[in-house]
């Protein structure tokens, strides 16, 4: 058997190596892939503040602790974006 005959196999392996590849992170961008059991949610992970109000809503922090909390985040936001703008 010559070499000849057999060329089409590697151009037709690699459309599939690519379309399994890219079926996979598809997957993974519109939430069909491996994901936390936390990840309730399409997007990307959770924002500081996200979890924040989260551990909040279930009791796990205080009043107090969620404000003194949520304020440092702010500021860090706001220094951040001070940052971003010079």
């Amino acid at each position: 058997m010559s070499i000849a005959y057999i060329w089409w196999i590697f151009p037709l392996l690699m459309i599939v190596l690519c379309f399994f590849m890219m079926s996979g992170r598809m997957g993974m961008m519109c939430g069909r892939g491996r994901h936390d059991e936390d990840s309730h949610h399409l997007g990307g992970p959770d924002s500081a503040r996200d979890i924040l109000d989260k551990l909040y809503a279930l009791g796990k922090i205080s009043r107090e602790e969620y404000e003194q909390k949520r304020e440092a985040l702010n500021q860090r936001s706001l220094s951040k974006s001070a940052a971003e703008t010079k």
